[in-house]
């Protein structure tokens, strides 16, 4: 716990073993849950129809199908 005395330092570093801790389990988390939006989500590039929920199974499944698409479109900026 914080306190007045606690040097700025100790106390930052403390937070950042804190919030990379929480980083993580919300990580590890997100990867094993669905998320439902209870809606259908259709993501596209111009015309092209890249994802859709209806067919991927979930948002998640989505998600993870278009970024491979814009990886490969765009191969430098997604390994800046």
């Amino acid at each position: 716990m914080a306190t007045l005395q606690q040097p700025v330092d100790e106390l930052l570093e403390e937070e950042r073993a804190a919030y990379a801790a929480a980083a993580k389990a919300a990580n590890g988390a997100a990867a094993k849950a669905a998320v439902d939006l209870d809606m259908r989500v259709t993501l596209v590039d111009g015309d092209e129809v890249i994802a859709d929920t209806t067919e991927e199974g979930d948002f998640l499944a989505a998600c993870k199908k278009f970024e491979g698409h814009i990886r490969q479109r765009f191969p430098r900026a997604a390994a800046a």
